[in-house]
């Protein structure tokens, strides 16, 4: 339990001023229309934050900038458009014990020629600062990149990457073995998988805090001057094949695509995985790198949290629950169901919570009237 505090007072306490705290994300697209020379693309960017570390929150309309780039002749990228005046969208939030991830989706169509490759990137600082494998994580941002090809902009109407069901975070337990599936579905793609290492863009540049696109080294990288390709960040143990360390054991399955591994030492670590969609001929569509973060834990942490099971009653519920703790009257509250996503937020009625859900088992997290205490409590609903 000692180094589970420690490593949560790491993650609150060590802020950046206007980081955003970004602990992942990812790029897809689909083709919503096909026309003589033109696609257009329904992308989607999905990002992952720290929900409890004060970093800032997702980039607005105001903030938030993607860069799309056209290949040339040499090999390289040039500016081709910069997309910009909308926010996110589709929040959830995730608990897992004490750790509360936050979702966001940013979505906009982009129209492309079908006879050029293009590269789109999003980019922003800063990482969590806790992040174990990195050097420097606070003053380093994220990349997150797609490339399409030529080939990919001839596909028919609804052609996708691949669609991705399950978040770019997991948590494990230190010293025991662990075992995960792919956050994309892979059954309807002909699709490759392989470790790589995240992609770097932005820093805490001392000559811009003030969050205006400019420099390339600050918190939000210009897409007129910072063009691909982009740094891979640098690790600790200086390969992307052992993100972990030699000490540690991490593999993708190369039929299955299951991520395993087992690692001994507890923090918070940042990988990526790269997804190379193909079509049914075998020729490249997309590229994507995914962001990704991996908590190891104590073993059996969740269960050394503060849950009481006696401050609500009756429990088992048909809905309504009284709040037996009078320090605790009025407080606000966060259901989640087993997933650790967010079912209903609101403020007791004084002694009372009454809670409209499905018949199911829940976590009640509630504040006290402060604000200054809080604790986890196992809630079962029934009709």
């Amino acid at each position: 339990m000692r180094h589970l505090l420690t490593l949560l007072l790491i993650l609150v306490s060590f802020q950046v001023a206007k980081a955003s705290h970004v602990l992942g994300g990812v790029m897809s697209y689909e083709i919503v229309e096909v026309q003589s020379g033109q696609t257009t693309l329904q992308v989607k960017v999905t990002m992952y934050r720290d929900a409890l570390s004060g970093g800032a929150q997702f980039d607005d309309a105001s903030a938030a900038l993607f860069g799309v780039y056209r290949r040339n002749d040499q090999g390289g990228y040039d500016i081709e458009s910069r997309i910009a005046g909308f926010g996110p969208e589709n929040f959830e939030t995730f608990l897992n014990g004490p750790l509360e991830i936050e979702k966001a989706e940013y979505n906009f169509l982009l129209v492309l020629d079908q006879g050029s490759d293009y590269f789109i990137v999003y980019q922003r600082c800063c990482r969590q600062p806790a992040i174990s494998n990195i050097m420097r994580p606070a003053d380093t941002g994220i990349a997150i990149i797609m490339t399409l090809t030529a080939e990919a902009l001839r596909q028919p109407f609804g052609t996708a990457s691949p669609t991705i069901i399950n978040p770019v975070f997991s948590f494990a337990e230190g010293g025991v073995p662990f075992s995960y599936d792919p956050p994309f579905d892979i059954t309807d793609a002909n699709v490759e998988m392989n470790l790589t290492a995240p992609l770097s863009a932005g820093g805490m540049s001392v000559s811009d805090q003030s969050g205006t696109p400019g420099c390339c080294d600050c918190l939000i990288p210009d897409p007129d001057r910072c063009v691909p390709p982009y740094n891979e960040v640098a690790f600790l143990s200086e390969s992307s094949e052992e993100p972990f360390g030699m000490t540690n054991l991490f593999e993708i399955d190369s039929l299955s695509y299951r991520v395993s591994g087992l690692v001994n030492e507890l923090g918070l670590y940042q990988y990526g995985i790269e997804v190379l969609s193909h079509d049914e001929d075998g020729n490249l569509l997309s590229r994507q790198v995914l962001d990704y973060a991996l908590w190891v834990l104590l073993p059996d942490a969740v269960s050394d949290l503060p849950f009481e099971e006696y401050l609500l009653y009756p429990n088992p519920s048909t809905g309504t629950l009284r709040i037996s703790n009078s320090e605790y009257h009025s407080g606000h509250y966060t259901v989640y169901d087993l997933t650790g996503k967010t079912v209903r937020k609101g403020k007791a009625e004084v002694d009372a919570i009454t809670l409209e859900l499905e018949p199911g088992i829940y976590h009640l997290h509630l504040a006290d009237r402060e604000g200054d205490r809080s604790v986890v409590t196992r809630v079962v609903l029934h009709n």
